[in-house]
């Protein structure tokens, strides 16, 4: 029975005809009977499961007179269950439940199931194990009546995509169903949750954040592009909700100790620190103070902005980061300039010359820090003579000091501009130095406060790049800001912030600017990753779209001859958008297309270059082959092709991380800095799909075929059993595949080839394998 009515909001109308048949249905008390209920709307599917957990409660008094066959009534008549994502299968959650409960007595319950919408981004073989513990409704166990879960009634949950997948992927299961009831909503894409390291499917776009970077590769470039995924923990590569790279924002010129009308105007970026520091050793102001409140003038030097000096003197080594002035002297520049300003102060100097003067400090910690020698120094490790706290310090002196410029600067001041771009950036990397997740806040929202200053003191008429470069950054801050915290808010604020910087850019691109175009294909990346990040919270069909249009327009001011790498960037969140597309209409033609980005991503994207960004996208293109295949149940020979082409790319991917890093690193269960996904969970996807290329019905020229597909299979699933020891969930999903990979040597090639098997166990597994099979 397959019922469709019209959307509602509080299961009324059509929804509440549909409700009341499934109630009817579930009320009658049958038993083995297998209901499925589709819905997209997630609010109104938990609003329907809630009610009727309420409606299908026996009362006490009633549930005595019910039980058949039973001494004590204690099983509640309707059951929810929430599926285990590690190990998905329905029927044994079912049994987990009974097992619980030790046998208690009690009328069998039926079940519902929710949470199959976390699958989505599970890896193939978390997909796999879903969909395989679903037909195990003909196997003799389950209808074994020593096994309870083969006589309860069971209402599945899914969405509209998962619907599709299980008819064509669980033929038995869709068979046996008894009925399917069909709600009506807007689909709601499904959140990320975080249980540690894992190994679920995410494929995400690379953003550009909190500015577009300088488009032209250099060496660092090129170590910000493998780093933009490398916090990615899942299967796809990285999330710009979880990307932590290293970009900088838009910035102006270094900068010599100067007078305020002596400043320079341009904008260019400054390199951001890479280094991990935990925190700062002294804290930012207290959150009472207001975002955009200026701060009071004072008569003399902030006593913070003093010991922060004094601190960063220490940890530089007094040398200024290796400053061959200052070791010449012996002197630090500035503690020099700190006894000119107090000076200043005695003497009751006008505001222009405590600006300058706080000026001359704040320009030589922004130089500094723009010239990496911190990084470089720290990097050096104990042959230098700098502290890693010496870069949140330097970070923390540079904003005290420009928030003393801005305080004695006049209103109408040009340079107000540039000193609330940089305010907003310093803000934006002392950050990512920022151990307390509040303190983080804080200093993203300073950051924000900042660049909204720096608006109010532009006209965007005469002052359109200013106003682009500011509006661009203020919408990665949004976008930074949304991780944690309103993710719909923020992320529809830095969607607005990086449509008002295209509008300048635009503008700025038909006035015959050269850098305009370079600078609105950038921004139009970052709006592209903005709307990707909101697709995963409402409406995602349109937001993906959006998504993808932003990218193509990105792509139409891109070269891929003179920019390769962030060419190549583009067209991986290109195919990433078209993949996640394709869970939510036209699977076959979107799938098709972001094989194809993916395809022209690895043109210039080459192992020798990018070898893990190549190996990302080669493990992307995997994943999308994999779910093609899984779309053409019905097409063998197609099926095995694209599972031919996923084996090759997951196998790329694999072979390219060893080539970069060594065999002896690669197959090491430690993390590899740098590493854009888990390559231990891209050794179970290879092994499955080995597994799935010999599986019965699948078009072989041979059947000798089968020992190196079952060969290779149990290969990769012992890798990736290895390498996650140290992560216990990861490490049982790979040892079930080891055992379903054995019991198919049985299957295909009898004893010997289950001898053969057993003989590459590692012995210590032997005895638990050989219980399990």
């Amino acid at each position: 029975m397959v019922v469709t009515e019209i959307p509602s909001q509080k299961v009324l109308g059509s929804n509440r005809q549909i409700y009341k048949q499934l109630q009817l249905a579930l009320k009658l008390g049958l038993r083995r009977q297998v209901f499925v209920a589709v819905c997209d709307d997630l609010r109104l599917r938990d609003r329907i499961v809630r009610r009727l957990e309420t409606d299908l409660q026996i009362p006490d008094e009633l549930r005595a007179s019910q039980t058949v066959g039973r001494t004590t009534p204690q099983g509640p008549p309707f059951v929810s269950l929430q599926i285990d994502a590690n190990h998905p299968n329905p029927f044994e959650r079912i049994r987990e439940w009974f097992r619980e409960r030790d046998g208690s007595g009690g009328p069998l319950p039926s079940f519902q199931i929710v949470g199959v919408e976390h699958l989505t981004r599970a890896t193939p073989a978390v997909q796999w194990s879903f969909l395989n513990g679903l037909e195990e409704i003909e196997d003799d166990e389950l209808g074994d009546r020593l096994d309870p879960v083969g006589e309860c009634t069971v209402l599945l949950w899914v969405s509209r995509p998962w619907c599709h997948t299980i008819e064509q992927s669980a033929p038995d299961f869709w068979r046996c169903r008894t009925g399917v009831f069909e709600f009506e909503g807007e689909p709601t894409p499904v959140l990320y949750w975080e249980t540690g390291q894992d190994d679920r499917p995410r494929q995400q776009p690379e953003p550009q954040q909190p500015r577009e970077r300088d488009l032209t590769p250099s060496s660092s470039a090129k170590q910000s592009e493998g780093a933009k995924v490398a916090t990615e923990k899942g299967v796809w590569e990285g999330s710009p909700q979880e990307h932590r790279v290293g970009s900088a924002p838009e910035k102006r010129p270094s900068v010599a100790t100067q007078t305020v009308g002596e400043r320079q105007t341009a904008a260019i970026a400054l390199k951001a620190s890479q280094t991990g520091v935990e925190a700062t050793t002294v804290a930012p102001r207290k959150r009472e103070e207001s975002q955009e409140q200026a701060i009071p003038t004072s008569s003399s030097i902030p006593d913070v902005l003093i010991e922060l000096v004094l601190a960063s003197a220490e940890s530089l080594g007094r040398s200024g980061a290796n400053d061959p002035e200052a070791e010449a002297n012996g002197s630090f520049a500035p503690l020099q300039l700190l006894q000119q300003i107090e000076e200043l102060h005695l003497q009751r100097a006008d505001r222009a010359e405590l600006a300058a003067a706080y000026l001359n400090l704040g320009n030589f910690y922004r130089n500094l820090l723009e010239s990496g020698q911190i990084e470089q120094a720290i990097a050096q490790g104990s042959t230098a003579n700098v502290a890693p706290e010496a870069l949140p310090q330097c970070l923390m002196v540079a904003i005290l000091t420009y928030e003393q410029v801005l305080q004695f600067l006049e209103p109408e001041a040009a340079v107000g501009v540039e000193l609330a771009n940089d305010l907003g950036n310093f803000y934006w990397m002392l950050s990512r130095y920022s151990s307390d997740l509040e303190e983080k806040h804080f200093n993203l929202e300073r950051g924000i406060a900042a660049y909204r200053q720096g608006l109010k003191r532009i006209d965007p008429v005469r002052q359109g790049e200013a106003w682009g470069m500011i509006q661009n950054n203020l919408g990665a801050l949004y976008g930074e800001l949304a991780r944690d915290r309103d993710p719909v808010e923020n992320l529809e604020k830095s969607v607005a912030a990086y449509c008002q910087a295209l509008e300048q850019r635009r503008v700025q691109m038909e006035a015959g600017d050269e850098q305009a175009s370079r600078r609105y294909s950038a921004t139009q990346n970052n709006l592209g990753t903005a709307y990707w990040n909101l697709a995963q919270h409402r409406q995602p069909a349109r937001h993906l779209k959006e998504a993808i249009a932003a990218y193509q327009e990105a792509l139409a001011y891109y070269s891929a001859e003179k920019q390769p790498l962030d060419y190549a960037m583009i067209q991986n969140n290109l195919g990433t958008a078209y993949w996640n597309l394709a869970q939510y209409e036209q699977p076959k033609d979107n799938l098709m297309l972001a094989i194809a980005a993916y395809q022209v991503a690895l043109t210039y994207r080459t192992p020798e270059q990018m070898p893990l960004p190549c190996a990302a996208t080669q493990n992307n293109l995997g994943t999308a082959y994999w779910h093609l295949a899984n779309h053409s149940q019905r097409e063998p020979e197609a099926r095995a092709h694209f599972l031919d082409r996923a084996i090759a790319a997951y196998r790329g991917a694999i072979e390219n991380i060893h080539s970069a890093i060594g065999s002896e690193e690669a197959l090491s269960p430690v993390p590899i800095p740098g590493l854009p996904f888990d390559r231990f969970a891209t050794y179970n996807n290879l092994g499955l799909a080995h597994y799935q290329r010999i599986a019965d019905g699948m078009p072989l020229t041979d059947p000798d075929e089968r020992s190196p597909h079952l060969e290779a299979a149990l290969d990769a699933h012992l890798q990736a059993l290895a390498g996650s020891r140290d992560r216990p969930e990861l490490s049982k999903t790979a040892l079930s595949y080891v055992v379903q990979t054995i019991r198919a040597f049985y299957k295909y090639l009898g004893i010997q080839g289950q001898n053969r098997a057993l003989s590459k166990v590692p012995p210590h597994l032997l005895s638990e394998i050989v219980g399990r099979l």
